[in-house]
């Protein structure tokens, strides 16, 4: 293995691959990380259970890429999957439910605007 190989327990395998063409010149390139189904699934989860707990968005990216140790750009795909799921169950709650939801969120909105 090349001395940039990594062993993660994140899905990352080998962080540098080499490419030699013929004689000439030697390349090193990323390579992307290899993560699995069952990780982004509980990625995805997580996101969806603190996003309904409360957790506002930016939030839940730094702690996503904190614990999981992933890109702000995976930690946003996995939110957005999470936000897609929470407006596909929009119809099982009562109007109550939401109305008392959404002053909660702009409540919190306020007092952060205040700090």
């Amino acid at each position: 293995p090349s001395p940039f190989s990594l062993l993660l327990g994140y899905g990352l395998i080998e962080i540098f691959g080499k490419i030699t063409f013929g004689m000439q010149k030697t390349y090193w390139r990323l390579k992307m990380a290899i993560v699995s189904r069952a990780e982004r699934k509980r990625r995805r989860y997580v996101a969806l259970e603190r996003l309904t707990s409360g957790m506002g968005v930016s939030e839940v990216t730094r702690t996503l890429v904190r614990d999981y140790g992933i890109t702000r750009r995976s930690a946003n795909l996995d939110i957005n999957w999470a936000s897609a799921q929470m407006i596909k169950n929009l119809e099982k709650y009562e109007n109550t439910d939401l109305m008392a939801w959404l002053v909660t969120q702009t409540e919190r909105v306020y007092m952060k605007a205040l700090e």
